[in-house]
């Protein structure tokens, strides 16, 4: 709950910073912000009053670690993005939008009421369309924003009224007065699963699970390179984290409903998301479909509807959070100086750019669900929980999937050493530090899987 105060109360900071004058030191205070969020969270562990707001959001250790990830990530970013707040008039604002973006996440992780889902939704949203078109010179930032916020309204309306229909069907937007529905034969059985439909088609929007994925490429493709790593971070952690607490907290009982749908959504997910990025030419597009496909792994732990889904959950979002603003720091660079974001920009970077080699042999690697790093833990949990309830079918999908996933993660290591270059790519000390903390938490959870996993 701290945590949520001291990231509002940052971005009321950066409101007050246009008319106090002091917006240079923002970008710092953030910073700073961010770090004494991290530490307060962690201080919250085994709170004995989780509740807050008349039961609106509930702070139990699921949330709290989920909220770490959020943070820890947002750190992460603001370093990796400090060339967007230099030299710029709109310091302030951009921080400012960035925060409340956070405090949407937190909400959405943290809520214990379905409105309080939703207004964390549309807090989260409303930064993202602004900040999707924040490069108002930009042709393509500009219809990125537009295609974000039109299909975002779309998927908002099919929200609402999935929230319409369990309200209407049990009289309640409480989680747990939901759950307890859900749990004793519930009437109205059509305003149930229409109700439940909706909200998984809602959700999958934000998570960009196939069908619901098309916005996804052209959206990352277009924004600034730093808000494509926000959005495919900070906004799917969030949305997975709060499709997990719905799905399994409130409509446990009722997985018949909902299981086999999601299961052909993790399904098309993981083998359309990999099959499509392998065509892919452009580091941004080919990354953008690499996070559909991690969106059908995510999947898994819902499907697996119990507490080690949970677990496996927050460990496999911060594997991949950290991973990918791995990735898009080198993109960011690369691209600042080539021009380009292209596989073609990176043919030879290798010899001279020791950092960014090893950073992205790390980070593809990990993504590829290659030991021992990181990410092949994280899918090694989410399997595991996974086979706890059920068949072993989509675990096999997930495994085509990875071994798919091979060959363009390493098609951007492989065009490292492609030909030769003596070009040395500048890199800031900000996105330095950011490559180092990002391949040491890598090989650490890599290699200290069961104390990182059992911990959380």
């Amino acid at each position: 709950m701290k945590a949520l105060l001291l990231v509002s109360g940052l971005g009321f900071l950066g409101i007050l910073s246009e008319i106090l004058n002091f917006k240079k030191f923002i970008y710092k205070l953030s910073i700073v912000g961010l770090l004494a969020a991290i530490v307060v969270t962690f201080l919250e562990w085994d709170n004995p009053t989780p509740a807050y707001f008349n039961n609106m959001v509930y702070f139990d250790n699921l949330a709290i670690s989920f909220i770490a990830v959020l943070l820890i990530t947002g750190l992460l970013w603001f370093l990796m993005a400090e060339s967007i707040f230099e030299n710029d008039g709109l310091q302030s604002d951009k921080s400012t939008l960035v925060l409340f973006s956070i405090v949407g996440a937190v909400c959405m992780v943290a809520y214990n009421n379905i409105t309080m889902l939703f207004i964390g939704i549309e807090i989260l949203s409303i930064c993202m369309y602004v900040l999707a078109g924040s490069k108002k010179e930009s042709l393509g930032s500009n219809e990125s924003a537009m295609k974000y916020f039109l299909m975002g309204a779309f998927a908002t309306g099919f929200l609402l009224m999935g929230i319409a229909f369990i309200y209407g069907a049990s009289a309640s937007f409480d989680v747990m007065e939901i759950k307890a529905y859900m749990s004793n034969s519930p009437q109205n059985i059509e305003l149930v699963y229409t109700g439940i439909i909706l909200l998984a088609i809602g959700l999958a929007f934000k998570i960009s699970a196939v069908p619901f994925h098309f916005w996804a490429p052209d959206v990352y493709e277009g924004a600034p390179i730093q808000v494509t790593a926000l959005m495919s971070t900070i906004v799917k952690t969030a949305a997975i984290a709060a499709f997990y607490k719905l799905f399994t907290v409130s409509f446990g009982s009722q997985e018949i409903v909902w299981s086999t749908t999601l299961s052909y959504i993790a399904a098309l997910s993981v083998l359309i998301g990999n099959i499509i990025a392998v065509f892919q030419s452009n580091v941004k597009r080919m990354l953008a479909y690499s996070g559909i496909s991690h969106a059908g792994y995510l999947l898994l732990a819902i499907l697996a509807n119990n507490a080690a889904g949970g677990t496996a959950l927050t460990y496999y979002t911060l594997a991949y959070s950290v991973a990918t603003i791995a990735a898009f720091t080198v993109v960011a660079n690369v691209a600042s100086v080539k021009g380009s974001s292209d596989f073609t920009s990176f043919e030879g970077l290798g010899k001279k750019n020791k950092l960014i080699t090893i950073s992205v042999i790390v980070s593809m690697m990990s993504l590829a669900g290659i030991p021992p790093f990181a990410g092949f833990f994280g899918k090694y949990f989410l399997f595991t929980s996974y086979l706890e309830n059920h068949s072993i079918n989509l675990v096999i999908i997930g495994l085509i999937g990875s071994a798919i996933s091979i060959y363009y993660y390493f098609r951007l290591i492989v065009n490292l050493f492609k030909g030769e270059s003596d070009e040395v790519i500048p890199l800031s000390l900000t996105s330095k530090i950011v490559l180092i903390i990002a391949i040491i938490l890598t090989v650490a959870m890599g290699i200290f899987p069961e104390i990182m996993n059992g911990g959380w």
